[in-house]
C-alpha cells in the first residue's frame, strides 16, 4: 500500500488484495482475543453493540452470501488457535491460552497502578468492560470499512480514529508475540530472518508487522497533517 493521504474532509488508501486479507485477519484475531477476554472476566456480552456478533457478521465463510463490504475469509482461520500471527501460523510461541496474565492481553489493557496490584485490580474491574468494548468497537469498524478482495479504504474522522486505534491494537499483539523491543532495528531484524529462512514464518510476521506500522504512520500523517 502506498500509505493513507488526506481528500478533503475524508482519508483515503487503497489496498491490495492481498493486504486487505492480512488486516482482516490480524484485527480479526486481536478481537478475537480481547472478546474472549471479555468472556473470561465475567463482563456482560451485551454491553455497547455486541460486537461478537459484528464480527461474526464481517468475517464470513467462503462462498456465503453477504453484502459486498464484507471480508471473505475462512472464519476458521481467525478461530483456530488464532493462528495467523499468533501461534502456529506464522511459527511463533503457543497461542494465547486463557491465563489472564498472557503477554498480549497485558500490553492492551496494561495495569493502571504497577506498583500497588490491589488499586489496580480495584481499577480493572472499574472498566475493564468499556475498554473492551471499545477496543471491540474500532476492530469492527475497521472490519466494516475494509474493502473485500482489496480497493479504496474511505474513510471520515472518526472512522480513521477507529483505524488508527484498532492498527495500534493489532501491531502491540503482533509486536509481543514477536518480541519487538524499542530499541529494535525493524528491517535490520527482517534481513536476518530472511537469511536465516527466507520462506520463514518470521518473516511473514515481520513484514506483516511492517505493513501495519506503515499503515499507522501514514494514517497519523494523514489525520494531523
Amino acid at each position: 500500500m502506498n500509505g493513507f493521504r488526506r481528500d478533503g474532509s475524508e482519508i483515503v488508501a487503497v489496498l491490495e488484495d492481498g493486504e486487505a486479507e492480512v488486516f482482516a485477519l490480524v484485527v480479526g484475531q486481536v478481537a478475537g482475543l480481547i472478546e474472549d477476554s471479555r468472556t473470561r472476566s465475567g463482563d456482560d456480552p451485551e454491553l455497547g453493540s455486541n460486537p461478537g456478533a459484528e464480527l461474526d457478521e464481517l468475517l464470513y465463510e467462503p462462498g456465503s452470501e453477504g453484502p459486498s463490504n464484507r471480508i471473505e475469509i475462512d472464519r476458521t482461520r481467525v478461530d483456530s488457535g488464532l493462528d495467523l500471527g499468533f501461534g502456529q501460523g506464522f511459527g511463533l510461541a503457543d497461542p494465547p491460552s486463557d491465563d489472564p496474565g498472557d503477554p498480549v492481553l497485558s500490553r492492551l489493557f496494561p495495569d493502571g497502578y504497577r506498583d500497588d496490584p490491589e488499586a489496580s485490580a480495584e481499577l480493572r474491574s472499574m472498566i475493564s468492560g468499556d475498554l473492551h468494548t471499545q477496543k471491540l468497537d474500532h476492530a469492527n469498524t475497521l472490519l466494516a470499512t475494509l474493502p473485500a478482495g482489496g480497493g479504496e479504504v474511505r474513510l471520515d474522522g472518526a472512522q480513521a480514529e477507529s483505524w488508527l486505534l484498532a492498527l495500534n491494537d493489532a501491531r502491540l499483539a503482533l509486536g509481543t508475540r514477536l518480541d519487538v523491543t524499542d530499541d529494535m532495528d525493524l528491517l535490520e531484524e527482517l534481513d536476518e530472518a530472511v537469511l536465516a529462512d527466507p520462506q520463514g514464518p518470521r518473516v511473514l510476521a515481520l513484514t506483516v508487522y511492517y505493513l501495519l506500522g506503515h499503515a499507522q504512520e501514514t494514517l497519523v500523517e494523514a489525520l494531523t497533517g
